[in-house]
């Protein structure tokens, strides 16, 4: 039975930026998709289930690759992990540098930031397939 309540969507031109909600600044990350309920992420960041973070995401205004010089929406969202895996094609027993996949689901987000993703996913196709 599928649990997804948003779709998913990959390959998207856009920033994603987290922050540990303690202590810390903003770092970016490498997104692997984005749904109106969270993020995933690919990251070798120490990060832990149930973490709390800042979530920044960086929309372009107009069909962009690149953040140069343009301008952009910036939505903030409050999120905790609550999935983590290792990255399994890229994981080594004896490596200190592996990559995990995290899942990071937003907690606290306004309905305007989310309408500005919703009407920017609108351009795309979902792409990630139910599993």
């Amino acid at each position: 039975m599928e649990r997804r309540k948003y779709k998913r969507y990959s390959g998207i031109p856009i920033r994603v930026l987290l922050k540990d909600e303690k202590d810390g600044s903003f770092k970016n990350v490498n997104l692997i998709n984005l749904s109106l309920g969270g993020i995933l992420i690919r990251t070798n960041e120490d990060i832990s289930i149930y973490q709390n973070f800042l979530v920044k995401i960086e929309i372009p205004l107009e069909s962009i690759n690149t953040f140069k010089n343009h301008d952009k929406d910036v939505v903030f969202a409050k999120a905790i992990v609550w999935r983590i895996e290792a990255d399994k094609e890229n994981f080594s027993m004896n490596s200190n540098n592996n990559f995990f996949n995290a899942a990071p689901k937003f907690i606290e987000i306004g309905k305007h930031e989310k309408e500005i993703i919703e009407n920017y996913l609108s351009n795309f196709e979902e792409n990630v397939p139910y599993e």
